[in-house]
């Protein structure tokens, strides 16, 4: 095995979500040997007042990878790749950058931009300048292969998350200097295939899951064995 079989991996959620979505993987991670470390980005929450930009939330990410001693492995889904894109940028101790149909953006790249510059339909733009996805629509955006408790609950502990996030652009981007792997979900309605697969093809390799944009409630399993094999 490589060091990096004594690696943390570092979990980072998409928009509106939380540090709670990794619930049913990071134990699994634990049982491969993995540390686990997650994190709860400054953009998303209840109080529209006291919310990150995207910088913000560069910082946050960065400030735990440097608190964190031997190699590092990270794991973005969705808009968390946008952040991890340029907070991992000159951090020695990330060995390995995993996309889970994240944003795996280059420089002066923004979410919005790379999928057409206009927030989807299901999408909620609030008058505190934050959005969020339509409830009414998340079940088959999100969480479309989920089993029904969970995507009701998952849907329940959805926050909103400061607008501006998803039109800025990143100053940095490590996958040019850090291994990465993208995993794409084949089954996702958030992110189209045909756009991860085009974001794909800046990563050293790349797998598949037959996944909504939620892989890691629908499978946590295989996840969590992808991330470890990537440890190996």
């Amino acid at each position: 095995m490589s060091d990096l079989s004594a690696a943390t991996v570092v979990l980072v959620h998409g928009s509106w979500h939380g540090s709670w979505c990794w619930e049913r993987v990071a134990p699994l991670l634990a049982r491969h040997g993995l540390r686990v470390a997650t994190i709860d980005l400054p953009s998303c929450g209840r109080d529209a007042a006291g919310l990150a930009d995207l910088d913000g939330d560069i910082r946050a990410v960065r400030l735990l990878l440097q608190r964190l001693e031997g190699p590092v492995i990270v794991c973005a889904h969705s808009y968390g790749g946008a952040p991890v894109t340029a907070a991992a940028a000159g951090q020695a101790q990330v060995r390995r950058l995993i996309y889970l149909s994240a944003f795996m953006l280059d420089v002066g790249e923004s979410c919005s931009a790379i999928v057409g510059g206009s927030l989807p339909s299901w999408c909620l733009v609030l008058n505190d300048g934050t959005f969020i996805i339509d409830p009414a629509a998340a079940s088959g955006i999100l969480y479309g292969d989920c089993d029904p408790l969970v995507c009701e609950l998952a849907i329940s502990r959805l926050v909103p998350q400061l607008m501006v996030t998803s039109a800025q652009a990143v100053d940095a981007a490590a996958w040019r200097t850090i291994p990465a792997t993208y995993v794409v979900c084949t089954l996702d309605r958030a992110i189209p295939p045909t756009v991860q697969r085009r974001l794909a093809s800046r990563a050293n390799q790349s797998a598949e899951l037959a996944s909504s944009h939620s892989p890691f409630f629908s499978m946590p399993g295989a996840v969590a064995s992808l991330i470890a094999r990537c440890a190996a």
